[in-house]
């Protein structure tokens, strides 16, 4: 580093001029600088560029004005004060640039270089520092200078803020600094100790981290310090930084994180959902399907001695399919991935079909249905009317189970200014109090398990979850030996659209073939059917069950290639699809056939145990017609596929 001589250039102009490298330490300062600061040039020469300037200015160098040239280049008519020798302290103009490096250096090279002009207007510098100074007060964060002294902590300058923050007031701060530390929470004052530690060897230090801040007992807030600091001589080290209460930040950061985790956890549940319904339900396929065939057997017919352990592999099968489809309900109830459709039901009609429907299991039972008294005027509820079927089938199908020889069933419909109840009522032989109180815990039976009665102990779990997410809630009045009553209370509905909701909810008519009876020739499926399927027992129940079809030709698949080449060589009259193939997904490969030669048009069906709602959905969406879940139904498996490719017996 070398001075100006006297014959410098720079001395010859009545502003001070100054020179400092890429790590703001002085290179060169011209006579009028040094009669502004009261100071020999000589002995600034390699000292730090902020030794030029008075505390506030010092922290406003480092906060602003630096920052302005990273980002500008240049700034323009900076107010700033000097910090010079002496009771008077001159005001004066600062303007600053970086210069080029020197050929061949790198950036860190380059010259800041800093022109002063004294600032004769006392009263507009005054106004300018006063309005810097309340900028920094009304700033939310924490604008400081810090010096470290041998374990003593002083703030030379700090911004109001520092009060609502810490407790501690600026005045308060630059006598003694360590009440503000103090304030930090231990584990993180001891990182930032040792994060300043790690650090003080290359004499600089950048400080950028969170801490935990007590706002009073058990209290905490989050706030986040971006701080610079560098050596002095003695030992010293000051410092420049800002710090800000980044709570509300930290904990929508928060929220969001736990947010997506949740989800992703909500998608993985719903992946394994998927995966344990069809491998739960790929066994219970064969095992349905073919106990139905034997069912179905004629010819010959199936010997009465086998009848009977035939019908109880079927129950059993039955009973395990019903226990894989309520623990799944269960699971996609607790994971909020249901749909519920709200919409005006007519409460009445609804009651009185899920009578009609279980009446042929009443009868077995040797109970008696009966609809309760009727309510005059409007008997509407705000529902999803699915759901609500759902709910009132489950609790007359347990009316039923649960009563006695000669008992009685009936739904009972309470209205009240607000609210409809759908009441289920039997006179069986009731609940205790210790039955009652364990009654909506899941796989709990509260003894049936001993009656021989079937069940899973979920129902109620699942008509509890529902009638939550419609908006009601389900109440029981039981008392031992004197019948029990289920009390779905639901919403009235509004006063407008009743009639339109209600009708869109009632059930289709019965289709035109079933009113003709015999007047019509029985249809009779013919046709090429080309099925992928990789599960050779699947593939053998389908055979079998189009067994009943002489005229269906069934070409099997294996894989997605083998489906491609077999539609190339023959276009079939109807696909049937496997989702989980060992080349590929079937809702996939459908896209592919239809791309063939004369497969555009041809009717697809996904054949899958993937039952979920979604897995249907979007199967739909790519363009299926039909959806068989596995386990196959094989009576309603022949009349879609009679439905699909059904040619009146003596037409052509």
């Amino acid at each position: 580093m070398e001075s100006l001589t006297d014959e410098a250039p720079t001395d010859l102009l009545p502003a001070g001029v100054a020179v400092a490298d890429g790590h703001l330490r002085l290179m060169q300062i011209n006579r009028e600088l040094g009669a502004l600061l009261g100071r020999d040039p000589e002995r600034l020469l390699g000292r730090p560029l902020d030794e030029l300037f008075a505390p506030a200015s010092r922290v406003m160098l480092h906060n602003y004005l630096l920052p302005l040239l990273h980002l500008h280049g240049r700034v323009e008519e900076f107010a700033a004060t000097l910090h010079a020798e002496g009771p008077h302290r001159p005001d004066v103009l600062l303007y600053a640039h970086w210069g080029d490096p020197r050929q061949g250096a790198p950036d860190d090279d380059r010259c800041l270089h800093l022109v002063m002009v004294r600032h004769r207007a006392r009263r507009q510098v005054e106004d300018d520092l006063l309005r810097i100074q309340r900028a920094a007060d009304q700033s939310p964060g924490v604008m400081f200078q810090l010096l470290e002294n041998e374990g003593r902590l002083q703030f030379p300058f700090a911004s109001e803020a520092l009060r609502s923050l810490y407790s501690v007031s600026p005045a308060q701060a630059r006598h003694d600094g360590r009440p503000v530390l103090r304030r930090v929470h231990p584990q993180d004052r001891r990182a930032l100790m040792a994060r300043t530690e790690q650090e003080r060897p290359s004499g600089r230090c950048q400080i950028q981290m969170g801490l935990r801040v007590r706002q009073g007992p058990g209290q905490w807030r989050r706030h986040e310090v971006n701080a610079s600091g560098r050596a002095l001589e003695g030992g010293q080290w000051i410092w420049h930084g800002h710090v800000a209460d980044v709570t509300e930040r930290h904990e929508l950061r928060s929220a969001i994180e736990q947010r997506n985790a949740a989800e992703q956890a909500r998608q993985q549940q719903l992946t394994f959902l998927s995966r344990l319904s069809h491998e739960l339900r790929t066994p219970l396929n064969a095992i349905l399907g073919f106990n139905q065939l034997l069912q179905r057997r004629i010819d010959p017919p199936l010997d009465p001695a086998h009848r009977e352990p035939v019908d109880m592999i079927g129950q059993a099968g039955r009973n395990l399919m019903r226990m894989v489809d309520d623990v799944l309900e269960v699971s996609r109830l607790q994971t909020g991935d249901f749909p519920i459709a709200l919409q005006d039901v007519d409460a009445l009609p609804l009651a009185l079909e899920c009578l009609k429907m279980h009446q042929p299991m009443a009868d077995a039972a040797g109970v008696v249905l009966q609809p309760g008294p009727t309510l005059p005027g409007r008997l509407a509820v705000r529902a999803d009317p699915n759901r609500l079927r759902q709910v009132l089938t489950n609790l007359v199908s347990n009316a039923i189970k649960f009563n006695r020889r000669g008992g009685r069933v009936r739904i009972e419909l309470i209205r009240s200014p607000t609210e409809l109840s759908l009441a289920v009522v039997d006179d069986g032989p009731g609940l205790s109090d210790a039955q009652l109180n364990q009654l909506f815990q899941p796989f709990n039976r509260l003894g049936a398990e001993r009656s021989g009665v079937a069940g899973t102990g979920l129902g109620l779990v699942i008509c509890r979850h529902l009638v939550e997410a419609m908006g009601g809630r389900i109440e029981v009045a039981s008392e031992a030996g004197k019948g029990a009553s289920f009390c779905v209370a639901l919403p009235l509905a509004e006063a407008s659209g009743t009639a339109r909701d209600t009708q869109a909810a009632s059930p289709a008519p019965a289709p035109a073939r079933r009113l003709l009876g015999g007047l019509i020739h029985p249809p009779v499926a013919s046709g090429d059917v080309l099925y992928v399927e990789d599960d050779r027992v699947n593939a053998l129940l389908m055979a079998a069950v189009l067994g009943g079809r002489p005229q269906v030709r069934l070409r099997i698949a294996n894989t997605a290639a083998e489906a491609v080449q077999a539609a190339r060589q023959k276009a079939p009259d109807l696909l049937l699809l496997d989702r989980h193939l060992p080349d590929g997904d079937g809702m996939e490969l459908l896209s592919q056939l239809r791309a063939l030669p004369g497969m555009a048009d041809v009717p697809a069906v996904m054949v899958s145990a993937s039952a979920l709602p979604e897995d249907i959905q979007r199967a739909r969406e790519l363009g299926f017609d039909g959806y068989w879940s596995k386990p196959l139904d094989v009576t309603a498996t022949l009349a879609d596929l009679d439905r699909r490719l059904a040619k009146p017996v003596g037409r052509n």
